[in-house]
């Protein structure tokens, strides 16, 4: 069987080996490659991964490969070529994963023991480490559990005081349902008696306007019959005077006022008639009475 020549798709570093399903690790990137079965040539566009020798779509941010995750870069991509006696494609290392040894070796036997004295050490480090971490792993373990325990005491919490918020809010609508139903009714009586209130004083306001205006009416027409009854009275008062005077055969003198014409008016039906008048309150007008009648 002939052997192939690879480039590692992840540093470009070339390897000689016999095609099979045997991997091996770069040395340069530390990638994972195969020896295909035959040779590989990426298509234009494409990159071959040296693992799974898949094509993959060429860009520039290319770095794993999809299928099998190994490093891809796009300076390089994976190849695969026959090598041949002769060929001018030299390998950077031999496909063999260790070189022979020799038996002899003077100081195998120290290194064995020097390799075994740092087995021993790593591993008693290695155990030192391990209580370590479960000294870590069981105080995280206890944090993560007291985290727990708050988180639960806090949604715990949370959920308290929801409720109590919605209860409290039921009952303020509660509250206020009442208060509504309550109020609507006293609101409604409130509007109605204040309407018929306003209906009834101005009601009160017209007839007290109308009565006024009654009143003055009236006023005015008790001012034109007291008139009238003065001018009637006056005009009796002068007939009398009138009278009286050719009674008592003197001249009527209508521009003198007695103030109390009872007291010198002389006694008899005549003074009786005239004393009524006066006390009717009627203004009597006549002169002075001569001196022997």
């Amino acid at each position: 069987m002939s052997e192939v020549i690879i480039s590692c798709a992840g540093c470009g570093k070339r390897f000689k080996g016999t095609p099979g399903a045997k991997k091996f690790k770069c040395s340069g990137c530390s990638n994972v490659f195969t020896f295909p079965e035959a040779p590989r040539t990426p298509a234009a566009g494409k990159i071959l991964c040296s693992n799974c020798w898949v094509e993959i779509d060429f860009h520039e941010q290319l770095c794993n490969c999809p299928t099998c995750a190994q490093k891809v870069s796009p300076a390089y991509g994976g190849k695969a070529q026959l090598w041949a006696a002769g060929s001018s494609l030299a390998p950077s290392i031999n496909s063999e994963e260790h070189p022979k040894m020799t038996t002899a070796a003077p100081d195998l036997e120290s290194k064995v023991t020097e390799l075994r004295a740092q087995l021993a050490s790593a591993e008693a480090a290695y155990a030192q480490l391990q209580k370590e971490m479960a000294a870590l792993r069981e105080e995280h373990d206890r944090h993560v559990e007291q985290l727990r325990e708050d988180v639960k005491t806090a949604h715990a919490e949370a959920d308290q005081r929801n409720q109590q918020w919605v209860a409290t809010r039921t009952e303020l609508d509660q509250y206020k349902a009442m208060a509504v139903a309550t109020l609507e009714p006293l609101s409604l009586e409130y509007t109605r008696r204040m309407r018929d209130l306003i209906s009834e004083t101005d009601k009160l306001r017209t007839s007290i306007k109308e009565v006024r205006n009654d009143f003055s009416q009236r006023l005015q027409t008790l001012d034109n019959s007291t008139c009238e009854i003065r001018e009637k009275l006056n005009g009796t008062c002068r007939e009398i005077n009138e009278r009286l005077a050719e009674v008592l055969g003197v001249e009527p003198d209508r521009g003198e006022v007695i103030a109390n014409p009872v007291e010198q008016l002389p006694s008899g039906p005549l003074s009786e008639l005239l004393v009524a008048g006066a006390l009717a309150g009627a203004p009597i007008i006549v002169t002075k009475h001569p001196k022997n009648v």
